[in-house]
C-alpha cells in the first residue's frame, strides 16, 4: 500500500502539478509573444518565470511534498489523516492559486496589448 501511495501520490501527483504551472505559464507567455508580435510591438512578453515566480513554485511543491508524508505516515498512524488531507487541500489550492494568476498577469498584459500601451511595457528577456 504504501509503494502504491508513494507511486500514486508522490510521484503522479506531483509530477502533473509542476508540469501544469510550467505549461500554463509558457502557453500564456507564447499567446503574449504572439499577440506582441501581431501588433509590431518591440516590448516582449514577460519571461515565463515571471508568470510563475519560482518562490510560488517551491511553496507548492513543499505543500505537496508535506501532503505526501502525512499521508504516507497516516497509513500507520490514522490520527494524522486529516491533517493529511488539510495539506492536500493547501497543496492543491496554492497549484490554483498559481495558475489563477499566471492567467491574470496574462489577461493584463493582452489588455495593454490591444490597448497599445505594450510598448511601454518593461523589456524582459524570453524563454
Amino acid at each position: 500500500m504504501l509503494s502504491g501511495l508513494l507511486w500514486l501520490l508522490g510521484f503522479g501527483t506531483t509530477l502533473v502539478a509542476g508540469m501544469l504551472q510550467r505549461i500554463v505559464a509558457f502557453l500564456v507567455w507564447l499567446d503574449l509573444s504572439n499577440r506582441l508580435r501581431a501588433v509590431r510591438s518591440a516590448a516582449l512578453a514577460p519571461n515565463v518565470r515571471e508568470l510563475i515566480p519560482a518562490a510560488a513554485l517551491q511553496r507548492q511543491f513543499a505543500a505537496q511534498f508535506l501532503s505526501v508524508g502525512l499521508t504516507l505516515a497516516a497509513c500507520t498512524l490514522p490520527a494524522l489523516a486529516r491533517p493529511a488531507g488539510a495539506a492536500g487541500v493547501l497543496a492543491w489550492g496554492l497549484l490554483a492559486l498559481n495558475l489563477v494568476r499566471a492567467i491574470r498577469t496574462g489577461r493584463g498584459w493582452r489588455q495593454r496589448i490591444g490597448d497599445g500601451r505594450a510598448a511601454v511595457a518593461e523589456q524582459s528577456v524570453t524563454i
